[in-house]
């Protein structure tokens, strides 16, 4: 789950019961600044500023996180089956392909009926022999 770098504006795009941890009653607030500086030192575009808030301990997250899912509501089967770990896939543009993506967050945005890319597991390629990386 993205929770660690979703600002507060985007939290409708998580399921609802993680939504309060974005709340200033929430044990996490404080990793959720409303207010924050950005350093624009040698930056000439907008956008490529550092936000400069505070760092989080993950524990404290996941232990948020887990009180929030106790909380509820529940998570939609469509939410429990995103977020299950699974192989890597690659997408490629590809106009012939008509991929029907269904919609996680259905009060928001709508199906994608015909999706024009094409969907294929990713397999990494392998190491070259006696090379403990690349």
């Amino acid at each position: 789950k993205a929770i660690d770098n979703t600002p507060d504006s985007s939290k409708t795009l998580l399921p609802e019961c993680y939504q309060w941890l974005f709340g200033s009653n929430s044990p996490v607030a404080n990793f959720y600044p409303r207010k924050f500086v950005v350093d624009m030192d040698g930056v000439k575009t907008p956008w490529g500023g550092m936000t400069l808030i505070p760092f989080i301990d993950p524990t404290g997250l996941l232990s948020a996180m887990e009180q929030a899912y106790g909380r509820g509501p529940a998570l939609s089967p469509a939410e429990v089956q995103r977020d299950e770990f699974r192989g890597a896939r690659s997408f490629q543009y590809d106009m012939k392909a008509g991929v029907l993506v269904q919609s996680t967050v259905p009060r928001k945005y709508r199906d994608i009926q015909k999706c024009p890319v094409r969907i294929d597991e990713f397999k990494h390629p392998e190491l070259p022999a006696h090379s403990p990386h690349f």
